[in-house]
Formats: structure tokens, sequence, C-alpha cells
């Protein structure tokens, strides 16, 4: 499947930029290809934890999404623009830069964890087994074959899983 912006609008549907949601699920998608460690930003927000990108790290160091590869130290320009949008949005975001947190996953157990920690029900989410984590799968289903389209058109010589390479290990 060739990568095109009319399969990345299908996945991302009403969001042109998506959601976080949909960034989670890349993420995994993507780690699931290739075993690459998922990388997350997480700031606080009102007094809560929001997560508002994750990505897997590159071997060359750099990030890669949906959107190809990136160098991750502009990840809360991407996330939370302080250009383009209004001053208000700026002031607001540059608040939320103080306070951005990276982390780094090996497995999708250990981003799961994370994810579970950030959408819990004590900073007001629905429960998470129950509310978040059905959708999050069926978002990795359908993140699936964007990722390997994603994967093949920047990285056409790395074997992922889906050609028979064996399952990425920790």
């Amino acid at each position: 499947m060739e990568i095109s912006k009319e399969l990345i609008r299908r996945y991302l549907g009403d969001y042109p930029h998506g959601s976080g949601d949909d960034a989670h699920a890349m993420a995994i998608a993507l780690h699931n290809q290739t075993g690459w460690p998922i990388q997350t930003l997480t700031v606080f927000s009102k007094d809560r934890p929001v997560m508002p990108h994750s990505w897997v790290q590159a071997p060359d160091g750099r990030g890669f999404d949906i959107s190809g590869p990136f160098d991750t130290r502009y990840v809360p320009h991407k996330c939370m623009p302080i250009t383009n949008v209004s001053p208000w949005t700026a002031e607001q975001n540059k608040i939320l830069w103080a306070n951005a947190d990276f982390s780094s996953h090996t497995t999708v157990d250990e981003f799961i964890e994370k994810l579970n920690d950030i959408y819990d029900i004590k900073w007001g989410w629905n429960d998470f087994s129950t509310s978040f984590l059905p959708r999050l799968w069926q978002k990795v289903e359908a993140a699936q074959p964007v990722a390997i389209a994603c994967l093949r058109s920047h990285f056409p010589d790395f074997r992922l899983v889906s050609d028979g390479n064996p399952a990425p290990t920790p």
C-alpha cells in the first residue's frame, strides 16, 4: 500500500492533525513493526496530565510518526505551536512547554502503563480498561496498514514484522 494524503486522511478521519488517541495508536503500530522505542510528550494542563503526542524513535535518533521523520527537539512546537495561533493560545502553549515531560518505553506494556497513569479516573477520565483501552486497540488495528506504508515510504530497506521479520523484543 502506497502512503498518500488520502490514506492518512482516511485514518485520521475528521481530525486533520489527528488526536492523542491516533498518535498513541500509530506509535504502537509503528513499534509493533519495528521494535523501536515509543516516545511520549506529557504536559500538565489544568492540574492534570495530558499526553498530546506519541511517536517512535528511529535508529538514527530522529522521531518518526505518521508525518515521517522529525527532530524531536521540536516536538513541543509540533504539538503546541506558538506561531500562527492566537496570542492567548501562544501564551498557554508556552506555559505547557515549561511543564513538558518526555518519556521512552521499550515495550507496549510499559507504554500502556504510562497511558493508564495519564488517562486514569483520578484525573476525571472514564475507566481506562473499559473505556479507553478497547477504543485504543481498535485504532491500533486501523493504524497497521498506514504504519506499514509510512515505514516503507521512509525506510524501504528496513525489514518489518509484516515482511516476516521476527517480532521485536526489548
